[in-house]
C-alpha cells in the first residue's frame, strides 16, 4: 500500500497502475489487500477465508452468460447513481479527492456513490475512512493496477504458478489481489467467475473498481471491531497491518491518517479523527 508510482496513467480509467512493495502511499504491498496481514499481536490476519457475508446477500446485477467473451458483466441491474440524499455531494467527494490527486469527473463520483450503495456503507465518517484509504491505494484515483505487474511478472507473487496464463496481482482503487479475493469478488457480486477469467475487468471497468474497492471493504473491514465507531487505525491494521506492526514503516500509516483528517475537515464531520487502531 504505497507510492512510488512508475506507471503509464491513465487518470481515473483504464490503464492506472500501482506498486507493491515500495513503502510509499498509492500502492499494494504484499501486506495490503493479501493473505498476509499481521495484527497488533503479530499474528496473521488472514483474508483467504470466504467473505464475511453470505455472498447470495449481494446484489445480482450479472447475467452469468454475459462475461463467456471476456466483456464487461452487465450493469444493468445496478442502482442508479446520484441519490439525492447520499451523505458525500459530488463538491465534497471532489475536494476529497483533491487531497492526493486530480480533480475527479462526476462519472467517478456517480461510480463511487453506486458502490457504496450496494454494499450499504452509507454513514459518511466511514465513507471519510474509506475515501482516505482508497485515495492512498490508488494516489488519488490515479492508479488502478499494480506497477510492474501488467507485463506479466507477477503472475507467481500472488499464490499463481509458473506457466499460469493470469495474474491475479493488484487492481482496481482498493488494489484486489490474489486468486481466491477475485473469486470471492466474482461470485459476491455477479455470481460467476468473470472476475476469475478476465480479472483484468478490475482495472477496465470503472463501476467494477468501485464495486470490488466497497465489497472489499465490507467483507474485510467494515466488520472490524471499531470501524463503526470512526477508529481510523483499525481500518489501516485491516488494509495493511504491516505498517502498524513494523513489518513496512509507520510512517504510512500517519500519513494515511494525516490524510483522513484533511477529509474529514472537508466532510464537516463532528468531532474530531480518531488515530486509535493501528499504532
Amino acid at each position: 500500500n504505497t507510492q512510488g508510482k512508475q506507471a503509464s496513467v491513465n487518470s481515473q480509467s483504464n490503464e492506472n497502475v500501482a506498486t507493491k512493495g515500495n513503502p510509499q502511499p498509492g500502492t499494494t504491498t504484499a501486506n495490503g489487500n493479501d493473505d498476509s496481514k499481521t495484527d497488533s499481536t503479530g499474528t496473521n490476519n488472514t483474508k483467504a477465508q470466504a467473505p464475511g457475508n453470505d455472498s447470495s446477500k449481494s446484489p445480482t446485477n450479472q447475467d452469468p452468460k454475459s462475461a463467456s467473451q471476456n466483456n464487461p458483466p452487465n450493469q444493468g441491474n445496478s442502482k442508479q447513481s446520484g441519490s439525492t440524499n447520499f451523505p458525500i455531494n459530488f463538491g465534497e467527494f471532489r475536494d476529497a479527492v483533491k487531497v492526493m490527486g486530480p480533480q475527479p469527473s462526476e462519472n467517478v463520483y456517480k461510480g463511487f456513490i453506486s458502490g457504496a450503495e450496494k454494499e450499504g456503507i452509507l454513514d459518511k465518517t466511514e465513507l471519510a475512512m474509506f475515501l482516505a484509504q482508497i485515495m492512498w491505494e490508488s494516489n488519488g484515483l490515479k492508479y488502478k493496477e499494480e506497477i510492474g505487474c501488467s507485463n506479466g511478472s507477477c503472475k507467481t507473487r500472488y499464490g499463481g504458478q509458473p506457466g499460469d496464463a493470469l495474474s491475479y496481482h493488484g487492481r482496481g482503487y482498493m488494489q484486489l489481489s490474489w486468486k481466491y479475493n477475485y473469486e470471492a469478488a466474482s461470485q459476491a457480486l455477479f455470481q460467476n467467475d468473470c472476475l476469475v477469467r478476465d480479472p483484468d475487468l478490475v482495472k477496465n471497468d470503472e463501476s467494477i473498481s468501485w464495486q470490488t474497492s466497497f465489497w472489499y471493504w465490507k467483507e474485510r473491514v467494515h466488520t472490524k471491531p471499531g470501524v463503526s465507531e470512526g477508529k481510523f487505525g483499525v481500518t489501516t491494521m485491516a488494509i495493511n497491518g504491516g505498517e502498524c506492526t513494523g513489518m513496512f514503516p509507520v510512517e504510512n500509516a500517519r500519513e494515511r491518517f494525516s490524510n483522513y483528517k484533511k477529509i474529514f475537515a472537508i466532510l464537516k464531520l463532528p468531532g474530531a479523527p480518531i488515530e486509535s487502531g493501528c499504532y
